[in-house]
């Protein structure tokens, strides 16, 4: 796959089965179950916070097939190395057609023409001691999220480890041919430094983890990297010795230059780890009780030596280097320890001085609060001399408001006592008047009743004149069709 950012067809058929695995059929994984996949992958909590937020496309907290295959892609790229972009590409959307095989478990995100470590070289039988730990031969890779592996990881680490390459994929040993695969010096030196880096507890090896999670950043297919492992591990060992980890970088290197991976280790760089190239690929199986077979030591060249004393050298270089820093790093947490105490004894004098001065400020709020209570109290009796005289002056205005009220008042009932006598003469002038009409009613009423009675007499007329015209009008009717029916019988 050229796009890191696009999700291929059997990617996607992959993430398809298992999350109808996790989701039992359903179309939603809820947040519960997704967190649980996303946390398998080791990533930090704040980049699988930044890859939910990218993956749950419509913000429901949950997530459907296109988005849990969106945020399994997203941490796979993580896993590899690649930053997470602010936004999400837009092949990302785009939801591949779905094939017809039935999906497989295995490492989405794996290149095309890339297939499972099931397909991975035999290592040779290792020891009855190291049986037990075949599963850390080279294991599905852990750094993509466990998810994504599904249960039968144990499976894979073991088939891995012991199952041979495939005649048919030609992507591993296809390619120009090496003849001599010796590690030059300068290779070998840069890849001891990070071989270095990777060591952080110095214990001389990379874990298989550690050493997966290396060999991923390359980004070669999962077959290529599980036959890298198969010839780099010579030891057998489920661990990298920073020899083991050279010849791991240095075919990496080789390999996407184009030449083609050697299906056994290489007897040089066999040589190079101080084991018989023979013990390395053909390692007999021992009979249960027996004692495991001692290596025979090979004999080193003195160029393999000096290179090897000098590759040790620039490691313990390396390391000292690391001790140094180390030293720098607590000197300048003492140094920032002292200026933070420094720091804090200026800050405790800064506070005394506060203190201090916030008593004085005290002090001359209290004595000016005095003041302001003694000139308060004149203000208080100064305001009752203006209220009593005010109270004074007020009594007077209102005794020569009564007197003027009272004398108002005597007018306004003598004014009161004149439209009352007027109103008097003015209701006997309307009793007169209301006699006069309601004599002229009396009359008007009398004349009302007559012209009612002689309208009733000639209603009552009109409605005799009325049953009379019906009589006639039935009578004619009936004279019409007798006179209808004679002229039927007369015309036939």
């Amino acid at each position: 796959m050229t796009n890191p950012w696009e999700v291929s067809e059997a990617e996607y058929q992959k993430n398809a089965a298992l999350f109808s695995q996790l989701t039992a059929g359903q179309p939603y994984m809820d947040a519960v179950t997704a967190r649980n996949a996303l946390m398998r992958s080791n990533l930090p909590t704040h980049v699988l916070s930044q890859i939910w937020a990218l993956s749950d496309l419509d913000k429901d907290g949950r997530l459907d097939m296109r988005e849990y295959s969106i945020a399994m892609r997203l941490a796979f790229n993580c896993l590899a190395g690649l930053a997470l972009p602010p936004q999400l590409p837009p092949s990302l959307l785009v939801v591949p057609a779905r094939s017809v095989a039935p999906p497989q478990p295995g490492w989405p995100g794996s290149r095309q023409g890339s297939v499972d470590f099931t397909h991975a070289p035999p290592p040779p039988p290792p020891p009855l001691d190291r049986r037990m730990s075949a599963s850390q031969a080279f294991p599905t890779y852990p750094t993509a999220p466990a998810s994504i592996m599904g249960t039968p990881q144990r499976h894979n680490s073991i088939s891995a480890a012991s199952s041979p390459p495939s005649s048919n994929d030609r992507s591993v040993f296809d390619g120009r041919q090496l003849d001599n695969w010796a590690i030059p010096h300068h290779n070998k030196l840069k890849y001891s430094q990070l071989f270095n880096s990777l060591d952080k507890e110095r214990a001389g090896f990379l874990s298989s983890q550690i050493g997966r999670s290396a060999l991923g950043m390359s980004g070669l297919p999962t077959n290529v990297l599980a036959h890298i492992w198969f010839l780099s591990d010579v030891n057998k060992d489920g661990k990298l010795s920073v020899d083991e980890y050279c010849i791991s970088q240095y075919m990496i290197e080789m390999f996407k230059a184009g030449y083609a991976l050697p299906k056994i280790p290489p007897p040089e760089l066999v040589r190079m780890c101080g084991i018989n190239s023979r013990s390395a690929n053909n390692t007999p199986d021992l009979e249960p009780g027996a004692e495991p077979p001692q290596k025979t030591p090979v004999p080193k060249t003195f160029e393999d030596k000096r290179q090897d004393n000098f590759a040790k050298g620039q490691a313990e270089l390396e390391r000292r280097r690391q001790i140094l820093e180390e030293e720098e790093q607590r000197r300048r947490a003492e140094v920032e320890k002292k200026e933070r105490e420094e720091e804090a004894r200026r800050e405790r004098e800064r506070a005394e001085k506060l203190r201090i001065a916030e008593a004085e400020r005290h002090a001359e709020m209290e004595r000016q609060r005095v003041l302001q209570e003694a000139r308060e109290e004149e203000e208080r009796k100064r305001r009752d001399e203006q209220e009593r005289r005010r109270e004074e002056e007020e009594k007077l205005r209102k005794e020569q408001l009564e007197k003027a009220k009272v004398k108002q008042m005597q007018n306004q009932k003598r004014q009161e006592t004149e439209r009352l006598t007027q109103r008097q003469q003015r209701e006997k002038t309307l009793q007169f008047q209301l006699q006069a009409l309601d004599e002229k009613a009396t009359d008007i009423e009398m004349d009302i009743g007559k012209a009612k009675d002689a309208v009733a007499q000639v209603t009552a007329n009109i409605e005799n004149m009325r049953s009379g015209r019906d009589e006639k009008v039935t009578r004619i009717k009936t004279l019409q069709e007798t006179n209808q029916k004679v002229l039927y019988f007369l015309l036939f």
